[in-house]
């Protein structure tokens, strides 16, 4: 298990050094690039509220943004959708034994899945009360 989780890493740090030395594949000379210092301009709280919902509605205009939003979020989606997919199954390959002692002193199909949904989902739910806060 160890060495899958550093084979795992190692491709993901050479998947980023790749990314970050390989050539965009645009003209990066005509991309924009602006920064603003809100607090040089002495804008009070709901000044600067305004201009960077103003500036963010703005920028959803710009074609291609909300598609390459949205391919990026599908894309989280499914990478932790597959994420969650080998952790139960390799919960529920640990626990073959048991369960199968389970159903063999008459525990019924449904409470069965019922428990190992509920262990693929307590991690689930850890990972989204540690997000939203």
């Amino acid at each position: 298990m160890c060495l899958v989780l550093l084979v795992n890493a190692s491709l993901l740090l050479r998947g980023f050094k790749s990314a970050l030395t390989s050539d965009p594949g645009q003209a990066t000379k005509n991309v924009l690039v602006a920064s603003f210092d809100l607090r040089q301009q002495q804008m009070s709280a709901a000044q600067a509220s305004r201009f960077i919902e103003t500036l963010r509605d703005n920028a959803t205009l710009i074609p291609g943004i909300r598609s390459a939003a949205g391919g990026l979020g599908g894309f989280a989606l499914l990478l932790a959708a597959s994420g969650i997919y080998g952790v139960v199954a390799f919960t529920v390959s640990r626990q073959r034994k048991d369960l199968g002692i389970r159903m063999t002193l008459g525990a019924d199909h449904a409470r069965v899945l019922r428990l190992v949904i509920w262990q693929g989902m307590r991690p689930v739910l850890a990972g989204a009360v540690v997000g939203l806060a």
